[in-house]
């Protein structure tokens, strides 16, 4: 996440946007993810994009923007990042598909994991897992 946020932050310099150009809000249940969303909608410039962290998150958030009376795709769009590659790639909302399967980043989770048991040292004390962006048609 660090490294998204990072990203971000990267891309928002490069587009010569201030750094509160992005909202940021963490959500723990439905019930948050409504209720900011609610506070958020109500801002006098609301969000145009909202970036989430999983297409169920995406899910309550696009029944939640209809519910104000907003159009999706319109007066706001949803991106989203999920790791399950098989209910994302049937998503309607553009979003990031890693490509490695699971079981490749999992494999190179245990490998890092059995050289820290033994106390060989880490390659790289982390894994960069590529991703391509999918809008789908």
């Amino acid at each position: 996440d660090a490294r998204f946020y990072d990203g971000v932050g990267e891309a928002l310099t490069e587009a010569d946007l201030r750094p509160n150009a992005m909202v940021l809000r963490i959500v723990r249940d439905v019930d948050s993810c409504r209720a900011q969303l609610g506070e958020l909608l109500a801002m006098e410039n609301r969000p145009t994009g909202l970036i989430v962290r999983s297409l169920r998150l995406a899910e309550i958030i696009a029944e939640t923007i209809c519910e104000h009376g907003l159009d999706m795709g319109r007066d706001i769009e949803i991106v989203f990042d999920d790791q399950m590659v098989s209910q994302s790639q049937r998503a309607p909302y553009p979003h990031s598909l890693p490509k490695m399967s699971f079981a490749e980043i999992a494999d190179r989770l245990g490998e890092m994991l059995s050289d820290l048991a033994e106390s060989r040292e880490l390659e790289t004390p982390h894994v960069l897992v590529p991703v391509e962006f999918h809008i789908p048609k």
